[in-house]
């Protein structure tokens, strides 16, 4: 079962921040104003539910391992809506993530199954499947807003702009543009300025940056200390980096990377 909350437009004058996420504070205090409404669809649990960026699709998934996609407006309007889009690979164990592209047209889905989907929201085929022994729990994308974003597509290639974190093996990209990893991920990043690299965080303490123009040997690292669990562009100046490890949060600057 899919919960869709709502606020109808009187909140905004009684929400002090709209863009704050206190949808539930609301709807305790003037319960007129918020909207339950339950989608049924899923045969089990539902662990993962994503918008895309324009929020006109949503993703959901869980414990029967389909990958569906619904129209917010049929979510809205219709009594027993049906998903728009039931992806063609499904998973072999419990979904726990996804993660739309930024133009909407791609969802990665990742599972309890160590397996990353790229599907084809138009098609609704697999466009590349990447096969891990570890489970995945985060996938994400670089948050820009429309029309400030660079096109992250290559053709039909996979999208060349996203890099994956992992916790044992980090990233290998390979000859025809399409992300592997040797372990967990635990997470997906795109530079937002070039497209062309990507940056892998390992459990070792090594963010590895990797031109997909140049060879392997061309690339450059960083140095963290801990087991790292996310690394990721600042999206308004992509000269900066910041990792998330145990031992906490860092900052760096591309131009000095000793420090």
């Amino acid at each position: 079962m899919v919960r869709v909350f709502t606020a109808s437009y009187m909140a905004d004058t009684i929400w002090d921040n709209p863009c704050l996420d206190d949808i539930f504070r609301i709807g305790n205090n003037h319960p007129g104003i918020v909207h339950q409404k339950d989608i049924l669809g899923h045969t089990g649990c539902v662990n993962a539910v994503e918008f895309n960026k324009s929020e006109v699709l949503l993703a959901s998934g869980g414990d029967d391992m389909r990958v569906f996609v619904w129209r917010i407006a049929d979510l809205m309007l219709e009594e027993a809506p049906k998903p728009a889009i039931v992806m063609e690979r499904c998973h072999h164990s419990n979904i726990f993530c996804y993660q739309f592209s930024i133009d909407g047209s791609e969802l990665f889905s990742g599972g309890n199954d160590g397996v990353v989907i790229r599907h084809d929201v138009v098609t609704h085929k697999p466009l590349s499947v990447h096969e891990e022994r570890h489970p995945v729990y985060s996938i994400s994308a670089n948050l820009l807003r429309f029309g400030g974003y660079q096109d992250v597509h290559n053709g039909h290639e996979n999208p060349a702009g996203l890099h994956g974190t992992n916790d044992m093996g980090g990233i290998e990209l390979e000859n025809d543009g399409y992300l592997t990893a040797a372990f967990r991920y635990f997470g997906w990043r795109c530079k937002p300025i070039d497209v062309n690299v990507v940056a892998a965080s390992r459990e070792s303490g090594v963010v590895a940056f990797y031109d997909r123009r140049e060879s392997k040997e061309g690339s450059f690292c960083l140095i963290d200390e801990g087991q790292l669990f996310r690394g990721q562009y600042n999206p308004a100046n992509a000269l900066f980096f910041a990792t998330a490890s145990n031992r906490g949060i860092r900052l760096y600057d591309l131009r000095n990377r000793k420090k």
